[in-house]
């Protein structure tokens, strides 16, 4: 993959994929899910190599309150469509 900076008012990084897992890893990125983004300052140990002054990209995570929301509010749309008897 192939990394170009940009300065002027703000600094920005594009990512150009140069094969197609490159292509995939970016679609499975940016795939309409939210992004966090961690700042490594300090070194650190990653995969046993040491790294530092770098960007860790992840998709954030999916909370299991809101999930379990979503299956509550789910089952009682299903209850009200039940006939009484």
């Amino acid at each position: 993959m192939e990394s170009i900076f940009i300065s002027d008012d703000s600094v920005k990084l594009v990512l150009l994929p140069t094969n197609d897992i490159d292509d995939l890893l970016l679609n499975k990125l940016t795939g309409n899910i939210p992004l966090e983004i961690e700042v490594i300052r300090q070194p650190v140990s990653i995969l046993g190599k040491s790294v530092k002054n770098a960007l860790i990209i992840r998709t954030k995570p999916t909370s299991y309150a809101s999930k379990a929301k979503e299956v509550q509010q789910m089952q009682q749309s299903e209850t009200d469509l039940e006939v009484t008897r």
